[in-house]
């Protein structure tokens, strides 16, 4: 997205929100439940782009039926259409039974345990290092904003995370403690 779309306006700040609680397992295509998109891997040290899903013949076989492509037209061009659409395909959210936010994977805010979360992890701040060279290179400046999930869940977070206390801005905080000070990209990892 950075790189095909945002630099034909010519920022002067690019923002990144990130939420932990899903972006983290969202760049592991091992933690991240959703198949039909790309994800980034480790080759080394450098980000490989893995865009595999593309090739699944399932996926092939419903995007070239005619079906698909009538229906999809029909949604795009009919309000009626899409809203009827969207009431049929529309789940139930489920319903957390430990007391944890729905969709949320709170073992982003622990050390990660397991080869699957320290990869997501490496993968991650690989991403976010990379954005804000891309950003560097294009004079803009970068920084990012770290959202919560709720409330009730920020002093857990900082807690468990180990990079915050409860009088430092979670802006600054990140897993490793130092993707930005003053908007400025430190430590890569």
């Amino acid at each position: 997205m950075l790189r095909h779309y945002v630099w034909d306006y010519q920022p002067d700040l690019v923002m990144l929100q990130f939420f932990a609680a899903n972006d983290v397992c969202n760049n592991s295509r091992e933690l991240d439940p959703e198949t039909g998109r790309p994800y980034y891997t480790l080759d080394g040290e450098r980000l490989v782009l893995d865009d595999s899903f593309l090739q699944d013949p399932q996926r092939v076989r419903f995007q070239t039926s005619r079906w698909i492509k009538l229906k999809d037209f029909v949604v795009q061009h009919s309000r009626v259409a899409a809203l009827i659409y969207q009431a049929r395909h529309q789940k139930p959210a489920p319903i957390p039974t430990d007391g944890a936010e729905v969709g949320l994977a709170m073992e982003a805010f622990h050390e990660p345990d397991n080869p699957a979360w320290q990869d997501a992890w490496e993968i991650t701040d690989r991403l976010v290092v990379e954005m804000a060279s891309e950003a560097k290179s294009h004079d803009a400046e970068f920084a990012v904003l770290m959202a919560n999930c709720g409330s009730r869940w920020i002093h857990r977070m900082r807690r468990a995370s180990g990079c915050c206390s409860d009088s430092v801005s979670p802006t600054c905080c990140t897993r490793s403690g130092a993707w930005l000070r003053s908007g400025r990209p430190t430590d890569s990892p």
